[in-house]
């Protein structure tokens, strides 16, 4: 699992909303049939939980309530718990009639988008990011809001599984620093009992690619390797992400070191190319709209060399340092972040220049 920082640093994202289609129908409001149980996960520590159904497993910080709805051809089982000032949430709501369903591609960036264009109507909430999701070879999204009024901020993630439609959220005032423990709850959600879609959402790099990448470098620590969905206007990709998610931990300003490796056609062109490099910086801006470019050059090995300020949740400056290049069909990605109120740690530049192609 990357943490927060790694999500919103998924690039080539689509950032636009999808409008609604005149001829679809908007899902009918549930009829009141709720029942509330106490339904206790089982506990693993003293701050943490597994809440384990026969349809998923996920990392969650305490006892959950269930509420159970049902209308004719839905049914939809709501987990909740709320500890401090966190509240989790996972919504499993099962379609009979095929009303959203996993094949259904002409549909499914519509149904991905449903919940969430219901939740901004009444113009409480801005949308702050926008990412592309998958889990198994199954299509998802994630949605970033932040209250106009409230001081809260919620994180939603969406998985439709044949014809399930799995709903998480993460809420919290916007204050928490980084909200580090978001990933940690979307990621460790997996799925039981149901092998990958053979109808996969985008082509995902094998097991054999993504433990021997082409490249060598110093990440100063243990690092994890996982597989995000981007898209730019040639379409969906997958692209591998190893980092070491430092987090400050060592007192060092450093977030993150990352490296994102992402294959193209390969029939791409130069002028496509620049395009989906010149995407990445655009895609920064819409998410963070007070980004500061610091630096934008190209070095004498024609990679593209960045440097960008922005503050995350609108609360605390970071500097983001990138160098980006091709390499035939594939992009190189890397990346660092660090604090901006704490003095550039060496171990940045260091990690920079250690990175190195395997012949």
């Amino acid at each position: 699992m990357l943490k927060t920082i790694l999500s919103i640093f998924t690039i080539l994202i689509s950032l636009t909303l999808i409008g609604q289609p005149d001829s679809l129908t908007e899902p009918p409001l549930f009829r009141d049939q709720t029942i509330i149980r106490e339904d206790p996960p089982r506990f693993v520590s003293n701050s943490t939980y597994f809440l384990e159904t026969d349809d998923f497993k996920i990392k969650i910080k305490c006892p959950t309530k269930v509420i159970i709805d049902s209308l004719d051809y839905i049914d939809q089982k709501t987990y909740q718990c709320e500890k401090g000032d966190v509240t989790l949430t996972i919504i499993q709501t099962t379609y009979d009639n095929g009303m959203y369903h996993s094949d259904s591609l002409k549909t499914l960036e519509f149904d991905l988008d449903y919940t969430q264009r219901k939740f901004i109507e009444g113009d409480e909430v801005k949308v702050i990011g926008t990412m592309a999701r998958s889990i198994k070879g199954y299509p998802g999204k994630e949605f970033r809001y932040e209250y106009w009024l409230e001081d809260k901020i919620t994180f939603r993630r969406v998985y439709i599984v044949k014809n399930t439609l799995y709903e998480l959220y993460y809420e919290a005032p916007k204050n928490r620093k980084f909200h580090n423990e978001i990933d940690d709850f979307f990621d460790s959600f997996t799925l039981s009992n149901i092998e990958n879609n053979p109808k996969f959402y985008l082509n995902m790099p094998s097991e054999e690619e993504l433990k021997n990448l082409p490249y060598t470098a110093n990440f100063y620590g243990k690092t994890i390797k996982k597989v995000e969905v981007g898209e730019s206007f040639l379409g969906k990709s997958a692209m591998i992400v190893q980092g070491n998610e430092i987090r400050d931990k060592d007192n060092s300003g450093i977030i993150s070191l990352m490296i994102l490796y992402t294959n193209f056609p390969i029939n791409i062109t130069e002028i496509n190319k620049k395009r989906i490099i010149d995407e990445q910086t655009k895609s920064l801006i819409n998410i963070f709209p007070d980004t500061k470019i610091l630096k934008n050059e190209y070095d004498n090995k024609g990679r593209k060399k960045t440097m960008f300020t922005y503050k995350i949740g609108g609360i605390e400056s970071v500097i983001e340092e990138r160098i980006t290049f091709f390499q035939d069909n594939t992009m190189y990605l890397i990346m660092s972040l660090q604090r901006a109120n704490q003095p550039k740690d060496k171990r940045i530049d260091q990690f920079f220049e250690s990175f190195k192609l395997i012949d």
